[in-house]
């Protein structure tokens, strides 16, 4: 995830995303793609909120507002449900 998201540049490997790839370190390919993938870390400032809560703390900084039926189908997209 962390290199999805653009945290950190591997030495060797290659990472292949709906059969596009975005890294191969053989092939000096590495295609920036950080703008399109988010990533929530869940720290101990916020580990008393469930994941619906967490979401919708991050989305509130956002222009346009997700509403809790947006939430819940991320929620159920990522598997994270209870």
């Amino acid at each position: 995830m962390n290199v999805v998201a653009g945290l950190h540049v591997p030495q060797s490997g290659r990472v292949v995303i709906n059969g596009r790839i975005v890294l191969d370190t053989k092939a000096h390919i590495s295609v920036p793609i950080a703008s399109a993938v988010g990533m929530s870390f869940r720290t101990r400032g916020c580990s008393h909120m469930n994941v619906e809560r967490n979401l919708l703390f991050g989305w509130r900084r956002r222009p346009q507002q997700a509403n809790r039926t947006q939430i819940s189908q991320v929620v159920g997209m990522l598997a994270l449900a209870p």
